[in-house]
C-alpha cells in the first residue's frame, strides 16, 4: 500500500491525521506500518497494538543516547544538545 508523499506533507495536519486514522481503522488489521518521516526522509514505523504484535517484541537498552553516534550526529547536524 501506498500514498501520494505529497498528502502526507501537507501544510494542513487535517490531511496526514485522515490518512493515519484511516490506516488504523482498516479491515485488514495492520499491525504495522513503515513510512518516511515527514521531518527527516528517514524511515521509521509504526507498530499498532493488535494481533499479539507485543508478544513478539523485545526491548533492548542501547546506552545513553550521548554514546550512540548516529544520535551525536543528528544533534551535531541540528546544532542542539542534550540537557
Amino acid at each position: 500500500m501506498s500514498v501520494d508523499r505529497a498528502s502526507l506533507l501537507a501544510a494542513d495536519l487535517s490531511i496526514p491525521q485522515a490518512w493515519s486514522l484511516a490506516v488504523q481503522e482498516h479491515p485488514a488489521g495492520f499491525e504495522a506500518i513503515k513510512y518516511a518521516s515527514r521531518f527527516l526522509d528517514q524511515p521509521c514505523l509504526a507498530l499498532f497494538n493488535r494481533g499479539g504484535l507485543q508478544s513478539k517484541l523485545r526491548v533492548q537498552t542501547l546506552g545513553m543516547l550521548s554514546d550512540l553516534d548516529a544520535a551525536v550526529a543528528w544533534l551535531d547536524e541540528r546544532n542542539a544538545a542534550l540537557v
